[in-house]
């Protein structure tokens, strides 16, 4: 990743993991995480695409996160047994 600056990736890295973290639902916030991370250290190592190719998909794939995440945050859910809270008993039977 030569022409963008390094950090113009980093920045568009952590946009992307702080807009997948905005995901209300437990299901698509982790899947989207995995996605990124996954897809960034395969263009790290694969020169299949060409890195502004790259750079145009990953802001594409930014604005719909965004878009979704709003989406996905204006209906109610119910939490996940996994999101309950951690260090202690959740009930007593």
């Amino acid at each position: 990743m030569g022409s963008i600056p390094q950090t113009d990736w980093i920045c568009l890295y952590k946009q992307l993991l702080r807009s997948a973290s905005q995901f209300p639902q437990y299901n698509y916030r982790e899947f989207f995480k995995r996605r990124i991370r996954d897809h960034f250290k395969a263009a790290v190592k694969n020169n299949d695409i060409s890195e502004t190719e790259f750079h145009v998909k990953c802001q594409e794939l930014l604005q719909v996160i965004r878009r979704q995440s709003t989406l996905y945050q204006s209906y109610p859910i119910s939490k996940l047994v996994v999101e309950g809270k951690s260090g202690g008993k959740e009930s007593s039977w």
